[in-house]
């Protein structure tokens, strides 16, 4: 007896063929791995913690260990023979007269020409908008107080004051709370209220023989 066998194996491949080639509907699941969006794992930036401090007050800062004493109000910097006032009419300097001490391992500069994001920096700020930085030229003028841009060996410690240069508007506005000196290195960052504008000290036409500021010549 003879067995039809094409018929049938005809008939498979006709609905294997049409399987295969049957539409897949719009909500059918996806197939296979799907890529995922991935999330956003990087870290927020973080801001510096603030301390708010008053002249007179120590606070430590990365490896700096830092007293700002007092601020004065300075037309002029220097001495007779050398000095400087600032470039534009209705500016006048405020200076921070500080001690400043490395305790650090290893030597480091102070305020450098052009820092990076990790050194120590300083700035007035007024009206918590307006920044004003440190004036490294007005500092030439009195070398042997001069902070902005020296070197400290480890536990070395010196006295000295940085000069800015700012508008008369803000330092008429000391009594509003609105100005301040701010030291920031890194994530660290401390505040300076200025209450306070004392007498010259960095023009010796302002002193008298024993170092306080008694006329303007």
């Amino acid at each position: 007896m003879k067995k039809h066998f094409a018929p049938t194996l005809v008939f498979v491949l006709i609905l294997a063929v049409s399987a295969c080639s049957s539409p897949i509907p719009d909500d059918a699941p996806p197939v296979g791995n799907p890529t995922e969006s991935k999330a956003d794992t990087s870290a927020p930036e973080t801001a510096p913690q603030t301390t708010a401090l008053k002249a007179g007050d120590m606070a430590k800062i990365g490896d700096w260990e830092i007293t700002v004493e007092s601020f004065t109000l300075e037309d002029r910097i220097g001495r007779p023979i050398g000095s400087i006032s600032p470039a534009n009419d209705g500016e006048k300097y405020i200076a921070a007269h500080m001690t400043v001490k490395n305790i650090g391992k290893s030597g480091q500069t102070f305020l450098k020409s052009d820092p990076s994001s990790d050194d120590i920096q300083a700035k007035i700020v007024y009206q918590d908008e307006y920044e004003y930085k440190p004036s490294s030229r007005a500092s030439e003028y009195l070398p042997e107080e001069r902070l902005h841009g020296l070197s400290f060996n480890p536990l070395t410690e010196r006295s000295g004051f940085l000069a800015f240069t700012v508008i008369e508007e803000a330092v008429e506005s000391i009594d509003s709370g609105m100005l301040k000196m701010t030291i920031t290195q890194e994530n660290e960052s401390v505040e300076y209220l200025i209450e306070r504008l004392e007498e010259p000290r960095l023009w010796e036409g302002y002193l008298d023989t024993d170092g306080y500021a008694t006329k303007h010549d």
